[in-house]
């Protein structure tokens, strides 16, 4: 029995290509006897996965069956935009209002070129671009699924079981939400960076689109991995350089897909001896118009063709991206352009299907009414309305030279100069041997009309069949509607002008979502690690962001929102309603974003942070405050006024009660004098008698 082979990991992918089932055999050393076809046919696209040009193990003569092949689909598929190639050239001169000389019956005559196509394109890049690129945000993370939780409910002081499971529940999933929204948000914030920072020339690039898509109807984006610096890149390339079979349907479904490429002699060599190329001959450049023979360095023609072929001889067409040079037909790479998981088997681990990579992005300006793979632009809308244009501008124009200028003829007798031809300066008056009746008889003027009226009204009207056709209405272009014009009739007009890039501009967001999908993906490939984590400052970047199929990827811009004026008259609205209920930060937020400022988070406070008061409701208050405290104040002076009239009083009293001690005690002073004065009295009758009974008490004691 076969033994289970480890299978080879390609860069490609992440998980491998899985092998049909097999036994594995214990008691002798691993050995693979008669591998089945299926087990054969994985490993050898194992192999071609591994090899940087698979065209290296290919034989010659196969080499050539394919080079061949490749040229002839390559101009079976060109054939079938020949009308197409021819519209879109002419639409191209008048859109670059080419001017060249123009002739009739060997006269120079007026060859204007009216800007209608001209205008019409600048006018949609102008609205598309700053939609697009807001600042530092260009790609923004998508929770797939519930984004906001439900709430916690109240549990009870003693909660049941059932309540317990249904809280962790809650908890659980809210907990699973934050984390989404955390991953969603590293991963907008680093692909912002990427396509701002490391992807060269996006911004050129799509500059260059924008400007382009609307005068040709389509135009591409390829995005590949960068093998010299490790990174993704995402670049223009014109609808004449991707040859698609005029009735495919979509990139999709098309049996192929073919890149034209200008390779300079020095980019050849380089990859030859980066064994990126065959080795081979490829001649001289073929001699094309515009190109100096004598250039050393004049480009040569590749095919890239994304197409399929049978290489492992098993009866099913693998998908590859096979390089041809065009001029020899020689192959000079091969490469496989599947991914190990895209490998589809069935249970006996036959190959079912393998799933191509696409790395081209069609932006499509509007649906073909024939419905063709290059849709349809103001070229094929306006090229015939604009050259109607410029035929009836050129024919007024002339019209009026000649009926400015005048001219005629001369009889045989008139005698004025020696020249046929004669002309008459400003103020001049020239010698003639003529009389005055003979120069009457013998000149006769050319009967030029003035400019047809009618003419002229029909190249208004044709003017303002562009203008339909193009959505450039007057309040578009920036021109004032009047004075009492209000916000609200203003954005109506806007609205109705904008119709057509409406649905044009829902068109781009969904390239731009593919773009960005293709971008993810060679991120989730080929991302280093240390790098995501250092961009993003964050230890919890981990490359499983890009692996989550809970997270979309999205362009930033809203596709309802075209202009500057709707974006500030809706924004201003929401002001209004701030203190509503709803929520008043995201309000100012979309307030500054309208504004176009620049580190708008820096202004706004944080999100758990208290929000700031209503500056009127804070007047208000005050005016309470200041209310509140005058009426206590005179509630205070009334009190203070009160105790006053009852100090007053109070003093009064204690006048009165003084002036009546005072009296009480003079009058008490006066008797106690008077009977100080009869007690001293006494005492001097006293000691006068006690001294007369002393006398005569020492006379008897002498006598006796």
């Amino acid at each position: 029995m076969p033994e289970f082979i480890e299978p080879v990991i390609p860069p490609q992918s992440q998980e491998g290509m899985p092998l049909p089932e097999a036994q594995v055999l214990l008691e002798e050393p691993p050995v693979v006897e008669d591998p089945p076809a299926s087990m054969m046919a994985i490993d050898q696209l194992n192999a071609y996965l591994e090899m940087t040009n698979i065209a290296d193990d290919v034989d010659d003569d196969v080499l050539k069956e394919i080079g061949s092949k490749v040229i002839e689909d390559f101009k079976i598929d060109k054939d079938s935009r020949e009308e197409w190639e021819e519209m879109i050239d002419g639409a191209l001169e008048l859109a670059k209002q080419v001017i060249d000389k123009k002739y009739f019956a060997g006269e120079l005559v007026a060859n204007v070129k009216y800007p209608a196509l001209s205008t019409a394109a600048i006018q949609f890049h102008a609205r598309a671009l700053p939609n697009i690129i807001k600042g530092r945000d260009v790609v923004k993370g998508k929770v797939i699924g519930i984004s906001t939780p439900p709430e916690l409910p109240e549990i009870s002081e003693q909660p049941t079981e059932e309540e317990l499971i249904t809280a962790q529940g809650i908890l659980d999933q809210q907990a699973d939400v934050a984390q989404k929204q955390a991953r969603a948000e590293r991963v907008g914030n680093f692909m912002s960076y990427q396509f701002l920072e490391e992807i060269g020339e996006w911004q050129d690039d799509l500059d260059q689109l924008l400007i382009s898509l609307p005068i040709v109807g389509c135009a591409f984006k390829k995005t590949f991995l960068d093998t010299v610096d490790g990174k993704p890149e995402s670049s223009y390339v014109s609808a004449k350089d991707l040859v698609v079979n005029y009735k495919a349907k979509s990139l999709k479904t098309a049996s192929r897909v073919s890149h034209v490429l200008e390779l300079s002699p020095t980019v050849i060599e380089e990859r030859m001896r980066g064994e990126v190329f065959l080795d081979v001959d490829l001649g001289e450049p073929a001699a094309t118009e515009g190109k100096d023979p004598n250039d050393d360095e004049a480009p040569h023609e590749f095919i890239e063709m994304h197409t399929r072929w049978d290489l492992d001889d098993d009866g099913y067409k693998e998908p590859y991206v096979i390089t041809v040079h065009k001029e020899s037909e020689e192959v000079v790479r091969i490469v496989a352009r599947f991914d190990a998981d895209g490998v589809i088997s069935n249970e006996k681990g036959d190959i079912v299907k393998i799933e191509p990579v696409q790395y081209f992005t069609r932006f499509l300006f509007m649906p073909a009414f024939d419905g063709n793979f290059y849709g349809m632009g103001f070229g094929g809308l306006m090229s015939h309305l604009n050259a109607t244009i410029n035929d009836t501008i050129n024919l007024l124009l002339d019209s009026g030279a000649r009926a400015s200028l005048g001219g005629g003829w001369l009889g045989k007798g008139i005698n004025l100069a020696k020249n046929a031809v004669t002309y008459l300066k400003k103020g001049e008056w020239k010698h003639t041997t003529n009389t005055g009746d003979d120069l009457r008889k013998g000149i006769v003027p050319a009967q030029y009309k003035e400019p047809s009226a009618v003419l002229f009204q029909l190249l208004g009207l044709m003017l303002e069949a562009t203008k339909e056709v193009s959505s450039v209405s007057d309040v578009l272009t920036g021109e004032q509607q009047g004075a009492n014009a209000s916000p609200t009739t203003t954005l109506a007009l806007i609205e109705q002008g904008l119709k057509v890039f409406s649905s044009v501009y829902k068109r781009l967001q969904r390239s731009l979502k593919s773009e960005f999908q293709k971008v993810r993906r060679l991120n989730r490939l080929y991302l280093d690690p240390k790098h995501y984590i250092i961009v993003l400052d964050d230890q919890n970047a981990l490359i499983e962001d890009f692996y989550e199929k809970d997270i979309d990827i999205i362009p930033v811009s809203d596709e309802t929102e075209l202009t500057h004026i709707q974006k500030l008259i809706k924004a201003e609205a929401l002001m209004n309603m701030k203190g509503t209920g709803l929520n008043d930060r995201e309000i100012d937020k979309r307030y500054l974003e309208a504004m176009e400022l620049p580190d708008i988070e820096k202004l706004l406070p944080a999100e758990n942070a208290e929000p700031e008061p209503d500056p009127e409701l804070l007047i208000k208050q005050g005016e309470l405050e200041v209310k509140k405290m005058e009426a206590d104040n005179d509630a205070r002076r009334v009190q203070i006024e009160e105790q006053l009239a009852e100090a007053k009083i109070r003093k009064s009293d204690a006048d009165t009660e003084r002036s009546e001690a005072t009296a009480q005690q003079t009058r008490e002073k006066g008797v106690k004098d008077e009977f100080i004065e009869k007690v001293v009295s006494l005492e001097k009758i006293v000691e006068m008698q006690s001294k007369t009974i002393q006398t005569i008490a020492d006379r008897i004691v002498g006598e006796g």
